[in-house]
């Protein structure tokens, strides 16, 4: 199988997660898109509790959650959601999330997904070699208006980035996602959330209401 692993705090998820897990889906022919909350991510705050995100994600994936900017049912086939980083208890580290997935899909090929962010920062991760050997890299990037193309359509700071990341890693296997994906934060979002402003354009209309219904992110 080809298996896709989208991670986050997703706090909350919004409609940019879920174009990423969908087109990246949909560009490599993925089996299944696993979206997996972080439990206890090391890097990160006071989050909203592990089983209040995963809740927001199972609306979300379900299949009358809400409409995309086009107002139609999205397709969420292969989306799922992943308990893989359950333990609340112990630090979250991707190297170790990915080395449980291939003890449950030894033959798959898997496939992390990531944003220009992420793929910058990957070197100060907890063993990137690891993260590196287990799963290749599919990272969503264009070049913006005015910024010169290469011919795969990435910017040269990306096919820069992924050539010194390579030349430091020798397993490194990147490829790069076309799809334009949208601008939206989970930080506005909570911050719209917190002075009662609308955010069901951001994430799916169900998502919006459950926030509404239990006053998330409004202590903030």
């Amino acid at each position: 199988m080809r298996i896709g692993i989208l991670g986050g705090t997703f706090d909350p998820i919004h409609n940019g997660h879920m174009a990423m897990a969908r087109y990246a889906r949909d560009e490599l022919e993925l089996d299944k898109v696993l979206i997996i909350p972080a439990g206890k991510p090391y890097f990160k705050g006071k989050i909203t509790p592990y089983v209040v995100r995963c809740e927001m994600i199972r609306i979300a994936l379900s299949g009358d959650a809400a409409q995309t900017e086009e107002m139609t049912v999205p397709d969420n086939t292969g989306l799922e959601l992943s308990l893989a980083e359950s333990d609340q208890d112990n630090p979250t580290y991707t190297y170790r999330t990915l080395a449980g997935l291939k003890e449950i899909y030894p033959d798959s090929e898997l496939y992390f997904i990531c944003g220009t962010d992420v793929f910058s920062s990957i070197d100060k991760w907890m063993k990137p070699e690891e993260v590196l050997r287990l799963a290749v890299l599919a990272v969503y990037d264009r070049a913006r208006d005015g910024e010169a193309a290469d011919s795969d359509g990435s910017s040269g700071q990306l096919s820069a980035g992924i050539t010194a990341l390579k030349s430091v890693y020798e397993d490194a296997r990147c490829v790069i996602l076309r799809s334009r994906i949208p601008g939206i934060s989970s930080t506005e979002i909570r911050n719209l959330a917190s002075e009662g402003r609308p955010i069901d354009m951001l994430v799916p209309t169900a998502v919006a209401d459950y926030i509404e219904a239990h006053s998330l992110y409004h202590n903030i």
